[in-house]
């Protein structure tokens, strides 16, 4: 018998999700980089393009989710003793960011084991990093989905898009049934 996405995740918990972040959807985002959770900074590509910035808020780790778009590296954050780490997710409701989750997750967890803050960006803060942002709380701080979302949202405006809330959902009935 072939799966439904019933089975997959709860749809009633996607869509009150999807709701509370609609609230407000069309509100412009106010600044380039919030810490939306303790030392873990969502930001876009113009924080992530002002090292001088990244400094200044005492972002030692960068995690560039949108490399393809914003082209920084390591040489990039040198001069400023950041270190810089990169994936590779679509902002695409079909991509299979969640095969992302745990390795971006470890990443995240050694930055803050290491006393850091990171930066994870995408392109515009919204969609891509305060996914992955999101998933780390979950895997690995214990947060169910609709606190870390809670949580996330009363910091920074986000909207994943919805194939990445639908993973969400996915990951959430992963670890709490």
């Amino acid at each position: 018998m072939a799966s439904t996405d019933e089975d997959k995740f709860d749809r009633q918990l996607y869509l009150k999700i999807r709701n509370f972040l609609q609230e407000g959807a069309n509100e412009s985002i106010k600044n380039d980089g919030d810490e939306i959770f303790p030392n873990i900074y969502v930001g876009n590509e113009f924080l992530a393009r002002d090292p001088a910035e990244v400094k200044s808020n005492g972002i030692t780790h960068v995690l560039n989710l949108a490399m393809e778009d914003v082209e920084t590296g390591k040489k990039f954050y040198k001069e400023i003793g950041a270190k810089y780490l990169k994936y590779l997710p679509k902002d695409d409701p079909k991509f299979d960011i969640k095969k992302c989750f745990y390795e971006a997750c470890e990443i995240i967890d050694k930055a803050l084991k290491d006393g850091g803050k990171i930066l994870v960006h995408c392109v515009a803060g919204y969609r891509r990093s305060p996914t992955v942002a999101i998933a780390y709380m979950m895997i690995k701080k214990k947060y169910n989905l609709w606190d870390a979302i809670a949580e996330a949202r009363s910091k920074r405006k986000i909207f994943p898009n919805d194939g990445f809330i639908e993973q969400l959902c996915m990951l959430e009935k992963e670890l709490h049934g």
